[in-house]
């Protein structure tokens, strides 16, 4: 190979390297990013095949300017991650302007590590963690071939032995994973990055939670050690909403209040871990009711709901305890009667006169509770994604009495309305309830199309009470969820997969195989590095013992990788052409010419050409195919044929 030809097939290997380095980071760039990034690797390629000229260095010093007053103008700024990350993708372009050496080409491919890096920090998919090794592995194999003098090594080969050198460095990148002492978070969740909420707040009015029920993102996914709840059981409690305007009902009380009165818990019991996706929110999901939980951070509040200390910015896994079946606040205190007994006074007359009304008719409180059900089991009401608007004033009076069509929403805020107006303390609590069970995986996945609200009354010697008015209405909705009892309301997409069982097969593996990524990569921090001391022995893990493991398993996989190597050194196959120069300096021994050890083929033969005149063309013939294929690139098969052939008939 020319040395021009050469220095084309190591810029080739750069240009790649740095290809794939800077894909993922694409789509997130502005678009004059991009253009440019492609416009000077092309450029490069073909001033690389053709034999350009570089650009002068005044114009170099332009393009180097204009950069960066584009990522100036663009971001307002050169610090932070996405700012951070244009600005070494434009540095990138720019030394590809002014590379001419062998050293320039290894900086562009070290920069292509660091923006491999840097796309962690923006997405964490199992796609991610397949894409990432493939370019680690690629920009290895250029730095190889960069570096090294002469010719470049024949693809194949190239690939081989960068592919070896990773393989030999995944235990120590696996204990290093394990056993390396942990902030409180992984790695690439810093810094954290603000981003809009999705999913519940800490307000509803009757349409939201509608809303909501048309998305099929992931709120999170339970997998439970033994048997699976009921459906009807599968209430995950959220935010608890005691304030109300008329239309809204919200949270009034802080996050960190008084804790919940003494709880009796009853029924089975259900042990599961959450892995819950990042709303932005401080709320915690749990079976409906959380008896402990193994997190650090998370409290319960006076509402019965598990509060994050911190608003849950990443992927978060959980252990948590529930019963089904509990009793709490037997007695309630004043202030919480008030706050759970508030009405607009001017709001919505109809319902609480027809509340009122009711509760007379019934005499007490338990049988009031059943007939409001009955009401709107027995009437004409409806279960509706799509419910006809309400005023604002009086929504309840509107949903009662004229449209009767509702979500969820409608009917926990009617029901809860009825109960205060009677002068029961009641509330809405909102969460999700259901969850689809993958089969693959062997856990429940709770989107938000799963949200749902529903209401709790207090009543005198029985504590909170859950009370699901949209079980009165549409009881498929509890038992079978959204999509069994209103199938029209899904997307086109839903409904595509429902006629095709082999598709929701294939989506419950991809959804299998996402979960492990989040369980055993993503979620891996401090508390489930504790964890795993705990199992291998130590009973209050600490860093002192932590850094006695990592010291061991390192010292065990730099063993274990010096064993392997020496291993292959003596597994090393020896070359056919060296057991025929083996065997040809054997045989001139046998005569007193004894090849010296520090002797060259080349010198060898000159010395036994001087001393044997007569075997000048053998040796000389042996000599200068036996050169040809161990010192010279891409040897033909026929000089090794030559070669054995001269050998066996050689006789001094």
């Amino acid at each position: 190979m020319t040395m021009r030809g050469s220095r084309e097939q190591r810029m080739n290997w750069t240009l790649l390297g740095i290809g794939l380095a800077l894909l993922p980071h694409l789509p997130r760039l502005p678009l004059w990013i991009g253009v440019f990034l492609v416009t000077v690797g092309l450029w490069r390629w073909q001033a690389e095949r053709h034999g350009w000229s570089l650009p002068p260095p005044m114009l170099r010093f332009l393009v180097a300017v204009t950069g960066f007053a584009g990522i100036v103008l663009t971001y307002r700024t050169i610090n932070g991650l996405t700012a951070g990350t244009a600005l070494l993708a434009i540095m990138m372009g720019m030394k590809l302007l002014e590379t001419r050496s062998q050293r320039d080409q290894v900086l562009l491919l070290f920069i292509a590590y660091f923006l491999v890096l840097a796309s962690l920090l923006f997405d964490q998919s199992p796609w991610t963690g397949v894409y990432l090794p493939v370019s680690v592995w690629i920009i290895t194999a250029g730095l190889l071939a960069v570096s090294k003098s002469g010719d470049a090594l024949p693809l194949k080969q190239n690939l081989r032995l960068s592919g070896r050198m990773l393989l030999h460095a995944l235990p120590l990148m696996l204990v290093m994973f394990l056993f390396f002492p942990r902030i409180s978070g992984p790695f690439w969740s810093m810094p954290a990055r603000a981003g809009a909420a999705t999913g519940l707040s800490d307000q509803m009015s009757p349409g939201e939670i509608s809303d909501l029920s048309l998305s099929a993102e992931i709120a999170f996914r339970a997998r439970f050690d033994g048997a699976l709840p009921e459906p009807r059981e599968r209430y995950w409690r959220g935010p608890v909403l005691s304030a109300f305007d008329g239309m809204r009902w919200s949270v009034i009380v802080p996050s960190a209040q008084a804790k919940p009165a003494l709880i009796d818990f009853r029924g089975e019991e259900y042990r599961y871990q959450v892995t819950l996706e990042p709303h932005q929110r401080n709320w915690i999901f749990a079976l409906d009711l959380p008896a402990s939980w193994d997190r650090r951070g998370i409290t319960m509040n006076r509402d019965l709901q598990l509060i994050s200390q911190r608003p849950v910015r990443r992927l978060t896994g959980y252990n948590v305890v529930s019963h089904t079946e509990f009793t709490a606040d037997l007695s309630l205190p004043q202030r919480l009667v008030t706050r759970n007994l508030g009405i607009p006074a001017n709001r919505n007359p109809k319902t609480q006169a027809l509340a009122r009304q009711m509760l007379a008719e019934a005499g007490h409180a338990e049988l009031f509770i059943s007939r409001v059900l009955q009401m709107f089991r027995e009437q004409e009401f409806f279960y509706t994604l799509q419910p006809p608007r309400t005023g604002y004033k009086n929504s309840v009076d509107d949903f009662l009495f004229t449209t009767r069509q509702g979500f969820c929403g409608h009917y926990a805020s009617a029901f809860t309305l009825m109960m205060r107006a009677a002068g029961i303390p009641a509330r809405v609590v909102t969460g999700y309830q259901g969850g689809e069970y993958n089969r693959l995986g062997d856990y429940l996945v709770v989107r938000q199309a799963d949200a749902h609200a529903w209401s709790e009354v207090w009543l005198p010697g029985r504590g909170w009470q859950r009370v699901d008015p949209t079980a009165a209405v549409a009881p498929d909705r509890i038992l079978r969820g959204l999509a069994g009892t209103l199938p029209d309301a899904m997307s086109a997409q839903a409904r595509f997969l429902r006629l095709h069982p082999a598709l929701i097969q294939m989506r419950q593996a991809w959804d299998a195989m996402q979960n492990a990524w989040n369980e055993w990569i993503l979620d891996y921090d401090l508390d489930r590095q504790r964890s795993l001391l705990e199992k291998l022995g130590f009973e209050k893990p600490d860093w002192k013992s932590l850094v006695a493991v990592l010291a061991v398993a390192l010292s065990l996989a730099l063993f274990f990788l010096g064993l392997a190597t020496a291993r292959g050194f003596r597994r090393r196959k020896m070359h056919p052409a060296d057991k025929s120069w083996r065997l040809f300096c054997r045989r001139l021994a046998g005569k007193g010419l004894a090849r010296k050890s520090a002797e060259g083929p080349l010198n060898f033969a000159r010395r036994v050409i001087d001393s044997r005149p007569d075997l000048a063309a053998a040796v000389g013939e042996i000599a200068d195919a036996y050169i040809a294929i161990r010192y010279y690139p891409n040897p033909r098969n026929e000089r090794l044929r030559l070669l054995k052939d001269r050998v066996a008939a050689f006789r001094p």
